[in-house]
């Protein structure tokens, strides 16, 4: 029999609760309507007389609403009919300021890419709505039994996503914390960034915020001043933002590393191969079609983390499947073609929105779901046309 938590847990996800409980196929992040149902369910019965309460009301702004806007209406004509997200570039309704948010004397618990915080009292409690995760028994008896490690200071640069994913780590978590040293004065020690075994994610944060201090999975911190940015509410990438002066002060420090290293040639293809999601069906056809014409194939995860942003500093044309591994494109030079390719399914314009602040030369191509058979999640791309809308790039 499946139990929501397992012995020795300390926080439960609450998108995992959501979906065990039968709330939702696929459960968001907040905590809120999971307090409603602990009154009906065993499984939470030790949170049952716990609300949900903003522990502040008074949040600042950091960066406002509207901020910088690249121009990409000439791909409008693309996207509009598709399922790619088009994030604020073409939704002013998502267009939030960027907001700082101060809570004082509460406890955090981090594990897992999810996290809480709370304010226990006797047998109930408080849990701030940006929260994702709610404690176990287990958390709430070390809390009562003094099992927790005091801070003073702690400003969370993390969120709900694999921090083993470039694109996440790099323009999410390290952009927090550099906004959290540079647009609000904090001291590097004071600032909490969860750890990452990614070589490239681990290079980037040493090269732009050494000695940043590593957040503990599962260590319950009693913190006098915790601090938050909005942006882990809503999952939205602090590179939405484009601020010149946040990108400058991530990709400055890498770009000076990457020059020094090795280039993998002037045009090159990030190899999707071997990732189980969002499977290119054709990626073989495809990979021979562009080594015919010249490119390097690469897998990133097979280069040390300075000889993968040399390889993208060193390229004059790069083309890859949307992922992760374009969160290196930060060091990418001016005018450097980028052409990304989308699964007919899923995808954001995140990356197109970073080319556009980078002042690269960028394009991107929708792919084909096949039409019989084929990988769960599976896609296909053509690799003439591929090679017809690199030419129209390299002409352009």
């Amino acid at each position: 029999m499946r139990k929501l938590t397992r012995s020795g847990d300390i926080l439960i996800p609450a998108d995992w609760a959501k979906v065990f409980l039968g709330v939702s196929r696929r459960g968001p992040f907040g905590v809120s309507d999971l307090l409603d149902i602990a009154r009906q369910t065993e499984d939470l019965s030790h949170l049952r007389g716990w609300v949900t309460r903003p522990f502040t009301d008074v949040p600042a702004t950091v960066i406002p609403a509207p901020f910088y806007m690249p121009d990409l209406s000439a791909l409008w004509p693309k996207v509009s009919q598709s399922p790619l997200n088009s994030l604020h570039f073409f939704r002013s309704e998502i267009r939030k300021d960027l907001q700082h948010w101060v809570l004082e004397d509460v406890f955090f618990v981090y594990s897992r890419n999810r996290w809480v915080i709370l304010r226990p009292d006797g047998k109930c409690g408080l849990i701030d709505p940006m929260s994702t995760a709610l404690p176990t028994p287990e958390c709430l008896r070390q809390i009562a039994e003094g099992q927790v490690q005091p801070v003073d200071r702690l400003c969370f640069a993390g969120d709900v996503s694999s921090t083993g994913n470039p694109g996440h780590f790099i323009t999410d978590q390290l952009a927090r914390a550099v906004i959290f040293r540079d647009r609000l004065g904090v001291a590097t020690d004071a600032i909490s960034l969860p750890m990452t075994q990614a070589p490239v994610c681990q290079v980037a944060r040493d090269c732009v915020i050494p000695k940043v201090q590593a957040l503990a999975d599962g260590v319950i911190l009693h913190v006098k001043r915790f601090e938050i940015l909005s942006t882990v509410q809503y999952r939205g990438h602090p590179f939405w933002y484009l601020d010149p002066d946040t990108m400058a002060a991530i990709s400055r420090p890498m770009q000076d590393l990457a020059k020094g290293q090795n280039g993998q040639g002037p045009c090159i293809y990030l190899s999707r191969r071997g990732n189980p999601r969002r499977p290119m069906v054709n990626e073989p056809a495809l990979e021979r079609a562009l080594a015919a014409k010249g490119f390097t194939i690469l897998r990133l995860e097979d280069l040390d983390g300075p000889a993968q942003l040399g390889a993208l500093y060193h390229a004059d044309t790069v083309v890859a499947p949307h992922g992760g591994a374009l969160g290196s494109m930060i060091v990418m030079r001016p005018g450097t073609r980028l052409l990304e390719l989308f699964s007919p399914r899923i995808g954001t314009l995140a990356y197109a929105g970073i080319a556009g602040a980078m002042d690269l030369r960028y394009d991107l191509m929708i792919g084909a779901k096949p039409l019989i058979g084929g990988q769960s999640g599976g896609w296909k791309m053509s690799p003439r046309a591929v090679l017809s809308r690199i030419s129209e790039l390299e002409t352009s």
